[in-house]
Order: C-alpha cells, then sequence, then structure tokens
C-alpha cells in the first residue's frame, strides 16, 4: 500500500503527485510516447461516480512530468528545474470509473525564461476531450527565480510550436 501524499478531512487518499507511483501501481503507462491512464472507483471520491478535480489536477501534473522527463531533460547536458507558475483549467465532461483516459499536449508559446504547455485528457474509446489544462511554466535556479533554459531547450521547444500535438 502506498502512502498517501495528501488526503481530506475524512482521510479520503487525494493521491501522489508523482509518476512514478502511479507508473508502478499500473494505473498509468505510455503508449506510443504519451500517458493514458486506467480510472478505478477508488480513485473517485467516496460516493461519487467521478474523479474530483484534485484527481484531475493530478493528473495534468503526472503528463507535465511524463513530457519534462520526454522532452526537456534529455535536451539539457544539465539538470534543469522547472516550476508551474500558472494553470487555466476547463473540466468538459466527468471522468468516471472504467474509463481508459489518453492525453497528449502541445507547445503554446515559448518566452525567454517559461513556456506554455496545453494539456488535453480524453476519452481512449470515443475520443472526447474530458478536460484540458493550459500551463505558464518557468525555467528556475535552486531558488526558485526564474532562468533562460539552455539553448538547446530552447531550441526544441521554439521547434513543437511549428508542430502539432506531442
Amino acid at each position: 500500500m502506498r502512502e498517501a501524499l495528501c488526503s481530506d478531512n475524512n482521510g479520503y487518499d487525494l493521491g501522489t503527485t508523482k509518476l512514478a507511483d502511479l507508473e508502478a501501481s499500473g494505473l498509468a503507462v505510455i503508449r506510443e510516447g504519451n500517458l493514458i491512464f486506467s480510472i478505478e472507483e477508488s480513485q473517485c471520491p467516496p460516493e461519487e461516480d467521478h474523479l474530483n478535480h484534485t484527481k484531475i489536477y493530478n493528473l495534468m501534473e503526472y503528463v507535465r512530468q511524463h513530457h519534462k522527463a520526454k522532452d526537456i531533460d534529455p535536451s539539457s547536458e544539465l539538470p534543469i528545474s522547472t516550476s508551474l507558475v500558472s494553470s487555466n483549467n476547463n473540466f468538459k465532461k466527468p471522468i468516471k470509473p472504467g474509463m481508459r483516459v489518453s492525453s497528449s499536449y502541445v507547445i503554446t508559446e515559448v518566452k525567454h525564461c517559461f513556456y506554455g504547455c496545453e494539456i488535453s485528457l480524453s476519452d481512449q474509446e470515443t475520443g472526447d476531450v474530458l478536460a484540458q489544462s493550459l500551463l505558464k511554466i518557468a525555467f528556475v535556479d535552486q531558488e526558485a527565480r526564474p532562468i533562460r533554459p539552455p539553448q538547446a531547450v530552447a531550441d526544441w521547444l521554439k521547434n513543437q510550436l511549428q508542430g502539432s500535438k506531442v
């Protein structure tokens, strides 16, 4: 049994925010470079039939972690830290147990010290978009001050502006 990082006043497990924990549990797999989540009833709050907003935020965070490990870290010769500056979320449809939820993301803007990334979660069966999040992500130093990313990372991000969903 994994230890929860946080819980609500009723003891409901709000979940871990580490992708490795979710992968180890078998609730997330990587297919064709993207995360696919298996939604279980145990992930829903008591007496609810769908994920709450906290769990959906966690799914978005897993996708952000995956993107960083897959795209940002390999582009840099040195370890690089990022920090979430802002998040604008749109919950379109309930995410319910039994669903397989696929993820995708696209780079939306690149500035000196930060970039924008739009994450989408979709029902794998129907293709319906269930939730979207527009993130503003900053590159930061050890004191959490914004810094310019290494040139190779900046170049990779700028190249993604020309492309489509990752």
